[in-house]
């Protein structure tokens, strides 16, 4: 996936337990449980694979030549890994499905950190939209009118693609997303396949081919999906690792929940 040739990373993995926002750490114990949840799926199959196995040898011998239970045994016996086999076939489905929840797990993500910054730093939400005097006026408190304008501007932002959002906050905020044009163009690619699953029956179209720079699939062709997109997916936990840090250095966001070791992994020479 990612070569080693990879320049600046979203940095070290700490060598202990570090802290991160609330909403970095419901996002990453989810994505955790994503990929924790199909690993095991697969070990339950390969156990299942070899408990059946050695039930069939056992019965095999036992059943007298020309029973037709025998022949069902046989067959058994030459498929080791028949229920494997079934799981390789299929993935595709559980890998949208979690890549689907993995891709909206981090989107959420960041639309609670951009919500945060607003909140706590109201001088954020200037700009040139015009505000109603009765949206103002039906407010008792500064806090109550500064959490509809965040919660407003955040919904405006959410019809925005990746690409535009990380440019909105370059340029109105001063905030970079991505450290590399790398990680952007890896995020893009993931939030796009996740929007052709759930819109195009993970069909390739025009605007897909547009937005993913090296994109191999032509459109009207399904976009190939294993174990591997979801590893890759599960990048973006790295990502949001990084954004964290950075929205937490630049306005002071609250940082108070452990994370794990691991929550993003170490610069890759």
């Amino acid at each position: 996936m990612a070569n080693s040739a990879r320049t600046k990373r979203e940095g070290k993995a700490p060598s202990r337990v570090t802290l991160g926002s609330a909403p970095l750490a419901r996002f990453w114990a989810d994505a955790a449980r994503v990929t924790l949840y199909f690993s095991t799926l697969f070990d339950v199959l390969q156990s299942t694979d070899k408990l059946a196995n050695a039930v069939a040898e056992v019965r095999f011998e036992q059943i007298a030549a020309g029973d037709r239970r025998r022949i069902a045994f046989e067959e058994a016996l030459r498929r080791p890994h028949r229920r494997q086999e079934w799981f390789a076939a299929n993935q595709d489905l559980l890998v949208e499905l979690l890549v689907v929840r993995v891709v909206d797990g981090f989107l959420t993500y960041v639309a609670e950190t951009i919500a945060a910054v607003f909140r706590t730093r109201p001088e954020t939400l200037r700009s040139g939209e015009l505000v109603r005097v009765d949206e103002v006026l039906q407010f008792d408190a500064m806090e109550e009118l500064i959490e509809f304008l965040a919660e407003r501007r955040v919904n405006s932002l959410a019809y925005k693609s990746l690409g535009d959002l990380s440019d909105y906050l370059r340029r109105e905020l001063g905030f970079e997303m991505f450290v590399s044009d790398e990680d952007r163009s890896r995020a893009t690619a993931l939030v796009e396949l996740r929007n052709l699953i759930v819109h195009n029956g993970r069909v390739a179209n025009a605007r897909y081919v547009a937005r993913v720079p090296g994109c191999q699939v032509t459109a009207g062709n399904k976009v190939p999906v294993d174990a591997e997109t979801l590893e890759e997916a599960a990048f973006l936990a790295e990502v949001a690792y990084g954004i964290d840090e950075r929205a937490a250095e630049k306005w002071g966001l609250t940082r108070a929940v452990p994370m794990p070791a691991d929550a993003h992994k170490e610069e890759r020479g």
